[in-house]
């Protein structure tokens, strides 16, 4: 049974690595044609758009299948103002860095950025 953990384990390493790797690919032009938007390649925009859109539903998706809707209307009844705030303002403080990301990707390319930023 510990051999199948391990093998499970690796091969979540492996497909973590993959994931990690081609994230960015839609954005080169050496892109196979059926991962490009366009003619050319998407734009970092695009790709980052499309990433905090399924982000948000994903959330949505996992969230509603562990915690019972009434648990969250408790749990954001209870926050007072000031958590309500500053969970937005960290909410917009890492869709900034978001951006921020893409900008120094699209600017010093993948290797350089993913191994710096």
């Amino acid at each position: 049974m510990a051999q199948g953990r391990e093998i499970l384990a690796i091969a979540a390493v492996v497909l973590g690595g993959i994931m990690n790797g081609t994230w960015n690919l839609a954005t080169k032009d050496a892109a196979p044609a059926y991962l490009t938007a366009t003619k050319g390649s998407w734009q970092w925009e695009n790709v980052w758009l499309v990433f905090t859109v399924m982000h948000v539903i994903l959330n949505i998706l996992v969230v509603s299948c562990f915690v019972d809707s009434r648990t969250l209307f408790d749990v954001y009844g209870e926050a007072k103002l000031w958590q309500i705030v500053l969970m937005c303002l960290f909410s917009l403080l890492w869709g900034l860095g978001g951006i921020g990301f893409g900008v120094a990707i699209k600017t010093i390319g993948i290797a350089v950025g993913t191994s710096l930023v």
